[in-house]
């Protein structure tokens, strides 16, 4: 009886990286069954159905040999005075009868009481006709996707190996019946083969390669981008002042973050002439943080909007943050409101009986302004850890450094 031998094609993608086993191991027209394994001998071959011929000969013959199961069963010699029955029954020489009979040495047994040879006779095909060919749909396919992941490994192209695995899984959602287990792991093995490709990292060529090696050869999934340019952190390192520095909108976090440690330094190091005349350049959120960076630990700006008259009694000093001198002992005299909700702070100095008026102007950054005996002396209102008010002027305000009135005049 001849055997239907229909190779999946799960099969066909193994005996395809079978040649990395060495050889072609793909068996022969003596040996159609699959059996190839990587490591191992190979059964297939001309050697190989040869003898797995002989082995099934002599299997059967040894059937014969032991009888019903027992080398001795019905006597070895039984059945016939010499030679008659047993071992040899049925093969006898002329002169012991029954001439030249094989059929015992290849032990021609009684059927099993299941008729499964009857069966058998009656399910397989007949062994005169034509073995009946496999009609596997999907093998062409697997093929095909196989050779061209091959092409693919030899000439990356990350592009065509992504169209390649969508195809591949559209023809999984599409693939028949026949052989569907085995043919699903076989595709889903030639995704996996296509993964590799595509989401292998990048290998940068040689410093000597460079020039002539083509991008696509060397690029992952990820396109190559080019590392970030250095010139603004060049610029805001070399900056001597604000105009020199970058355009702040333009800059990523990290420069900023330069940027504004640049602001912070030079704002330190310009004189208060020419901080104020440059401070007003800096981006909103740049110029406030430098303000704060000057004001004393532990300081806060007054909302204009919590003014009050109880609230103003409280402030306490005038400082210059430069070297003259302060109002630092001091009592309040009056407060007033203007029709334009505008304060004025009358006060007195203990020490010198100096009365100076300051009168509310602005909010800039936040900081509620006040000017002092001169328009061009500005001072903000702020706020200590205990609630006392101090109007400070720092290097950036006007006026500082410069006397706006004498203790005693």
């Amino acid at each position: 009886m001849s055997r239907i031998n229909c190779h999946s094609g799960f099969q066909h993608y193994e005996m395809f990286h079978s040649r990395h086993c060495g050889g072609n191991n793909y068996g022969s027209i003596f040996n159609t069954t699959y059996n190839i394994k990587c490591g191992g001998s190979h059964t297939g071959g001309f050697w190989g159905g040869f003898g797995i011929g002989l082995g099934n000969a002599f299997g059967g013959w040894l059937g014969g040999f032991l009888g019903g199961g027992n080398m001795f069963g019905g006597n070895m010699f039984g059945g016939f005075p010499m030679f008659g029955g047993g071992m040899f029954g049925g093969f006898g020489f002329p002169s012991f009868g029954g001439g030249w009979n094989l059929s015992g040495l290849w032990g021609n047994r009684e059927k099993k009481a299941d008729k499964s040879n009857e069966s058998d006779k009656s399910s397989k095909p007949d062994s005169n006709s034509k073995a009946a060919e496999c009609k596997d749909p999907d093998l062409d396919k697997i093929n095909g996707f196989r050779d061209s992941i091959q092409a693919l490994q030899k000439t990356p192209d990350v592009k065509k190996a992504e169209e390649l695995k969508a195809e591949i899984e559209e023809a999984i959602k599409k693939q028949d019946d026949t052989h569907k287990k085995e043919n699903t792991d076989a595709y889903n093995n030639l995704l996996e083969d296509l993964d590799k490709l595509i989401n292998k990292p990048a290998k940068a060529p040689a410093q000597n390669e460079a020039a002539s090696v083509p991008v696509s050869q060397v690029v992952s999934k990820q396109e190559v981008v080019a590392p970030a340019s250095d010139d603004n952190a060049n610029k805001i390192a070399n900056a001597n002042s604000f105009d020199t520095l970058p355009d702040y909108a333009t800059l990523s976090d990290a420069d900023k973050k330069k940027y504004l440690d640049k602001c912070l330094e030079l704002a330190n190091s310009l004189s208060p002439k020419e901080l104020q005349a440059q401070i007003s350049k800096l981006p909103d959120e740049v110029r406030a943080k430098v303000k704060q960076s000057f004001y004393e630990n532990g300081y806060t700006n007054v909302e204009p909007e919590k003014l009050t008259d109880d609230l103003l009694r409280k402030l306490v000093t005038i400082i210059d943050k430069s070297e003259i001198d302060d109002f630092d002992n001091i009592s309040i005299q009056s407060t007033k409101k203007s029709a334009d909700n505008k304060w004025t702070i009358e006060i007195k100095s203990n020490e010198s009986g100096t009365k100076v008026s300051y009168v509310q102007v602005e909010v800039v950054d936040g900081e509620l302004i006040f000017h002092g005996r001169q328009d061009n002396q500005k001072y903000v209102l702020q706020k200590d850890q205990n609630n006392k008010l101090h109007l400070m002027q720092y290097k950036y305000h006007e006026g500082y450094g410069i006397a706006d009135v004498k203790k005693n005049a």
